[in-house]
């Protein structure tokens, strides 16, 4: 795990299906803990099974312009257009 080689604990790792609910759910407990940072993949694209940005938006409390930006800048430079079709934001 890249975050782990780079010396950060990770605390707890949660594979969840593509329900809305069940991400909420999840999201929420972890709001609830002692943890600095929550990182979800996947779900943001654009098929209609890809829930979570809809999913977790309104329990953001800020918005991180850049980072979806610059994710599909680098992420162009590696895949090229399909690039473009993530919603990635960082709040």
């Amino acid at each position: 795990m890249l975050l782990k080689a780079s010396g950060h604990s990770v605390n707890h790792y949660q594979i969840i299906r593509n329900d809305p609910v069940a991400l909420k759910e999840e999201i929420s407990r972890l709001l609830d803990s002692e943890l600095d940072l929550i990182i979800t993949t996947g779900g943001t694209g654009i098929s209609r099974r890809d829930l979570t940005i809809e999913s977790v938006k309104a329990m953001l409390e800020k918005s991180l312009d850049g980072f979806g930006e610059l994710f599909r800048h680098l992420s162009y430079r590696e895949i090229g257009p399909r690039a473009l079709m993530t919603r990635a934001l960082g709040e």
